[in-house]
């Protein structure tokens, strides 16, 4: 959720410093009210838009978030690793639909991760294909066993 102020990365949403990736917290036109994360990004532009380090139990857990106005389909994903003591890959999760709702599966293995980071990246585009858009509603919940 990006309707509040910054806490504290990594406990809280670490934003990129890429200087060709504009990123902020403003309302869409269609949520009035309703803060999101809205980015914009040239089409050469690739790299982490934001991060979280978790620490989640180990366990299967549901990656649902909404997004917007994406452009260009399939260079936003959510990705997922657990970082030490070498990365680990958990998730590459693609969104492809803009203007709905998303989600994922991931696993935490019972061993060797104590702790995770949770990305949202942006792959390179084509020429010409600039990506603008917003996310929000992020959520991570425990799957039913």
């Amino acid at each position: 959720d990006f309707s509040s102020e910054d806490r504290f990365p990594p406990i809280d949403w670490a934003v990129s410093g890429d200087t060709e990736l504009a990123v902020a917290r403003e309302a869409p036109a269609a949520r009035p009210g309703n803060p999101a994360l809205a980015f914009n990004a040239g089409p050469s532009s690739a790299g982490r838009v934001v991060s979280q380090l978790l620490s989640l139990p180990s366990g299967t857990y549901r990656l649902r978030s909404t997004a917007g106005r994406l452009g260009e389909r399939d260079r936003l994903h959510w990705v997922m690793y657990c970082p030490v003591p070498r990365p680990v890959p958990l998730l590459d999760h693609r969104i492809a639909a803009s203007d709905s709702a998303d989600e994922a599966m991931v696993t935490i293995p019972r061993t060797g991760c104590a702790v995770q980071v949770l990305a949202l990246e942006l792959s390179s585009g084509r020429a010409g294909a600039d990506v603008r858009g917003w996310i929000d509603d992020v959520r991570i919940e425990r799957a039913m066993q």
